[in-house]
């Protein structure tokens, strides 16, 4: 191996001021991204640099997030807060099914469906569906 252009903490450093963006630090520093990417792999210290100036990153993003949707009102920002942040308290899209599932019953359907000449993914998407609506009907009382 060569002698070596820059240190680890010169890169470390680039990587920090650019909040982690690697081509940018490459462009400051003068150089290829792949070198960046050859230190990030090297060093743990640059790792870290770069991680942390994600973490940092993220949360600033969040943060702004955060601000447009609760103290601005932004409906699209807290929508997706909430589907995002909060789907432990009922904000999401997905169905959760809870229960087993037996390798048998799933097999069968899926010959089924083959025989029948249908995907057997619309099958079970059909299944899901149903069983969302049983699911709502309960918890309203229907």
């Amino acid at each position: 191996m060569g002698k070596q252009r820059y240190t680890a903490e010169q890169v470390a450093n680039a990587i920090t001021e650019t909040k982690g963006m690697t081509t940018i630090a490459a462009r400051r520093l003068g150089c290829e991204v792949q070198t960046i990417q050859n230190y990030i792999n090297r060093y743990d210290s640059v790792r870290k640099a770069r991680d942390t100036a994600r973490e940092e990153m993220g949360d600033a993003a969040e943060l702004k997030l955060y601000q447009q949707a609760v103290n601005e009102g932004n409906t699209t920002a807290l929508i997706f807060l909430l589907k995002t942040q909060f789907r432990n308290r009922g904000y999401t899209e997905k169905i959760l099914i809870e229960g087993n599932i037996q390798l048998e019953l799933v097999n069968q359907v899926v010959k089924a469906a083959e025989a029948a000449g249908v995907d057997a993914s619309e099958v079970f998407n059909a299944i899901i569906a149903e069983l969302a609506a049983v699911g709502a009907n309960s918890e309203t009382g229907n």
